[in-house]
């Protein structure tokens, strides 16, 4: 009896200290207020002078593209723990890009063909496949889910120029997504992972404005910020909140730019700036923090980080300071916070940039796991051939402005 009163004063004991530590683990954890601060990682190039990154998974697995050695043009890559690998083109020494990654390491992107720009999924095991087009010359991939459903834009109509948000999966191939009712243009910009879309497409009044895609039915107009004339979805996270840029007025020559944040809750919210005339929102996590890239006071492009916490907090301020670095341009942020992006280095050269959190979650660092589960293996998608949709006679209509080679292309007004 007495070593079993024994036995519990010692478990009692244990029982406090497990509780004062959990006390003091809550107390010490940072609030959710907590400005974040990040330890910013160059992650160099393929031998050339330049990189930029576009995308990352929640393994911290990293795409963009780069100038290899000797090239003028820039190739896919995909980077992992301080690794750069080249993923080459669809034939040649054409210009390619990486644009997003899945969690079991598939990349998408666009690469030049002697027909045009042509998608292409890639993976280390069955290396890459031409996604091809909508009965169109050229087409680009912009976003992949976990399903391996990748969206993107094509032309469907070499003469007009007229082209059109798709969906792509191993079992369906290629379809087309159309556009708003009286529309002639349209891109699918962002995918997640219910099969929920985002893009722009052009209206019947010749306006362009983001949509939301649920699955099935039309392309959700999301309308405009204000009295603008233009909106563009890019970015959207498994809850259905779409981020973007919006103008807010007409009749200017160059109207003022505000990055967003829509849900089918709250409609389009303007996110604001750090001082200048324009925003642009690109990416947006499950835990709601938005990326993107907002002019100073001065014009600069400097990247941002937004919460509904915070706000909209300048990247450049939130890394140690005189490390040379100006972050223009904030691309991708995973589950886990990390942001990808593309930057000026201190020797003036465009660099794409990792950053991870200067400051552990969980102080000390994270306990011992209780099971640990294995990296996701690589699964072998069969082969297919691309599929196209026969396309229909487009109402002729104005082509949006764009810059080729510049994933979540920026539609000037």
């Amino acid at each position: 009896m007495h070593g079993f009163k024994h036995w519990r004063q010692v478990v009692a004991c244990l029982f406090a200290l497990c509780l004062l530590s959990t006390i003091a683990f809550i107390s010490s954890r940072p609030s959710r207020a907590d400005v974040p601060s990040y330890v910013l990682i160059d992650l160099n190039t393929l031998g050339g002078n330049e990189s930029r990154a576009f995308g990352i998974n929640d393994q911290g697995r990293v795409v963009g593209d780069s100038l290899p050695t000797g090239s003028i043009s820039r190739h896919p890559f995909i980077w992992y723990q301080g690794q750069m690998t080249d993923i080459g083109t669809l034939g040649g020494d054409g210009q390619a890009d990486a644009n997003s990654v899945n969690e079991i390491d598939y990349v998408i992107g666009a690469s030049e063909t002697t027909t045009g720009a042509h998608p292409y999924i890639w993976s280390a095991v069955f290396g890459k496949r031409d996604l091809g087009t909508l009965n169109g010359g050229s087409a680009y991939a912009w976003d992949v889910n976990d399903a391996s459903q990748v969206v993107g834009v094509s032309e469907i109509n070499p003469i007009t120029l007229s082209e059109h948000a798709f969906i792509w999966s191993n079992s369906t191939g290629m379809v087309d997504l159309g556009t708003f009712t009286g529309g002639s243009n349209s891109s699918a910009q962002a995918i997640n992972n219910t099969g929920q879309v985002a893009g722009y497409s052009n209206t019947s009044t010749g306006q362009t404005h983001a949509f939301f895609y649920s699955g099935s039915g039309p392309l959700i107009d999301l309308g405009t910020l204000g009295a603008g004339s233009l909106s563009i979805a890019f970015g959207l996270n498994d809850e259905g909140k779409v981020v973007g840029y919006s103008t807010t007025e007409t009749g200017s020559i160059s109207p003022p730019l505000r990055a967003f944040l829509w849900s089918s809750s709250t409609g389009m919210v303007n996110l604001g700036t750090l001082g200048g005339a324009r925003s642009i929102a690109y990416d947006i996590n499950n835990r709601g923090a938005v990326v993107g890239f907002s002019e100073i006071a001065n014009g600069e492009r400097h990247a941002f980080y937004y919460d509904a916490q915070n706000g909209m907090l300048d990247l450049n301020q939130l890394i140690a300071p005189g490390s040379g670095w100006t972050l223009t341009e904030a691309r991708g942020i995973n589950s886990t916070g990390q942001i990808v992006g593309i930057g000026i280095n201190p020797s003036g050269q465009t660099r794409g940039f990792l950053l991870v959190s200067a400051v552990d979650e969980i102080p000390g660092g994270e306990p011992p796991p209780c099971s640990t589960q294995a990296p996701l293996p690589f699964v072998k998608a069969p082969a297919v051939t691309p599929s196209k949709a026969a396309a229909p006679t487009p109402a002729r209509g104005v082509r949006p402005r764009v810059t080729k080679w510049n994933p979540r292309r920026v539609i000037e007004p």
